[in-house]
């Protein structure tokens, strides 16, 4: 989306240095050039989500040492409203995450904990798989593909995490080392079969809802099939444990990059990463644990959950079950 709506006359510069901080900052979440962008642009208007104001709220703390919440984002959705709040703000020293020590095993985080609890439920397994199904017309070159997928575990030690109870029956997250993990390509060649888009729905349909198991992963699955010699379709499926919406395009970018590079005999050229997600689940339960900021939420949430929860009764096209499912 063009962030002044096509039109010159609705384009409004940055004028002062939080303006022009913003814009930058904007910029880099949205993947728009700076000079779309007008003070007065709505955030969400011009493709933002839930998922990107995250992001840049955690910029903006650490560019301009200020924190600002969510609601905030959403209330104050221009350059120049948030501009005008945080130039009136306090400051507030933002901390980098630090190194975690090396160790057998890690805690999870707070939403790795719910995940854990949740995958417990009868049905609840596989309700949170995130699939990701590309066509690729063209030559394939398979040890590419697969050494991409390699150095993508490698690189980001959360696709070689399990979740297991420790001694005391606490969920702990468990990192496969890097010298005895091994990555397995599933493939299936419907070439020579007559109703090949039947089949492949079916494939496709299974893959996405077989459950993984937590215990012993791994928590990434990859299936190649082949429809002829120059077309195949990839699927590959994580637990939400170890991704999201926002690391998922990072790993497709990521991925891309590394194909390319083994693909054309070079070396891939990624940037070096300084923490990895065991650092930030760390950091995340301390900060839980020492922040006054979280004192409040969770005193509400507390009052709002005593005694007896009704059910919410949202209007929908199908009765409540007795029973949750994920999936009719």
């Amino acid at each position: 989306p063009d962030g002044n709506d096509g039109s010159e006359a609705d384009y409004i510069p940055p004028s002062t240095d939080t303006e022009k901080i913003l814009v930058n900052l904007w910029a880099g979440v949205l993947g728009m050039p700076v000079e779309t962008i007008s003070v007065k642009s709505d955030f969400f208007d011009m493709g933002g989500h839930s998922i990107k104001a995250i992001r840049l709220r955690g910029l903006i703390h650490k560019e301009l040492s200020i924190k600002i919440s969510l609601k905030e984002l959403f209330s104050e959705s221009t350059i120049q409203m948030q501009a005008e709040s945080i130039d009136i703000k306090g400051l507030r020293k933002y901390q980098n995450i630090e190194v975690v020590e090396e160790q057998d095993d890690y805690e999870l985080s707070a939403a790795q904990r719910r995940l854990w609890i949740i995958n417990h439920f009868e049905g609840a397994q596989s309700a949170y798989n995130i699939p990701y199904v590309i066509v690729l017309e063209g030559h394939l070159d398979k040890n590419a593909l697969k050494n991409a997928f390699k150095d993508m575990a490698y690189r980001h030690e959360i696709l070689r995490t399990v979740f297991k109870e420790d001694k005391t029956g606490t969920p702990r997250q468990y990192i496969i080392s890097k010298d005895i993990y091994t990555f397995k390509l599933n493939e299936t060649d419907l070439s020579k079969t007559a109703d090949q888009q039947s089949v492949l729905d079916q494939l496709v349909d299974n893959e996405i809802s077989k459950n993984f198991n937590l215990n012993t992963g791994p928590l990434l699955r990859v299936h190649l099939v082949r429809l002829k010699e120059d077309k195949h379709v990839l699927m590959m499926v994580h637990h939400h444990i170890i991704s999201d919406g926002w690391s998922t395009d990072v790993f497709r970018k990521e991925w891309c990059a590394l194909y390319n590079a083994h693909s054309e005999g070079r070396e891939p050229r990624l940037p070096l990463l300084r923490i990895q997600y065991k650092d930030y689940a760390t950091w995340h339960t301390r900060q839980l644990e020492s922040s006054d900021d979280i004192i409040p939420h969770k005193e509400y949430w507390i009052k709002q959950f005593e005694g007896d929860i009704t059910i919410l009764e949202l209007p929908a096209d199908k009765e409540r079950p007795d029973v949750k499912r994920s999936k009719e």
